[in-house]
């Protein structure tokens, strides 16, 4: 296994990993951690994308769109803090 090969699956399971997590931490609905999940998602789709690693790709898609469903139906809520 080269270093780049090395580099793309640390970052690439990195941020899976954070991706994962950020599903965990968005159970307080009152704050805007699903604004981070959404961002760590979009992340973990352009490396896919850039680095050809396309393994995961339907997956990500999936919870992406899962994400931005929930920050939809949460702002309207007014479940979501709005930043200050």
């Amino acid at each position: 296994m080269n270093e780049i090969q090395i580099i793309n699956d640390v970052v690439f399971w990195t941020i899976g990993f954070l991706n994962i997590l950020t599903y965990f931490l968005a159970g307080d609905r009152s704050s805007a951690t699903w604004y981070v999940g959404t961002v760590t998602q979009s992340s973990w789709i352009g490396w896919q994308l850039i680095t050809g690693n396309t393994t995961f790709l339907w997956i990500s898609i999936a919870l992406l769109s899962v994400n931005v469903i929930n920050l939809i139906k949460w702002r309207r809520a007014g479940r979501l803090l709005s930043p200050v």
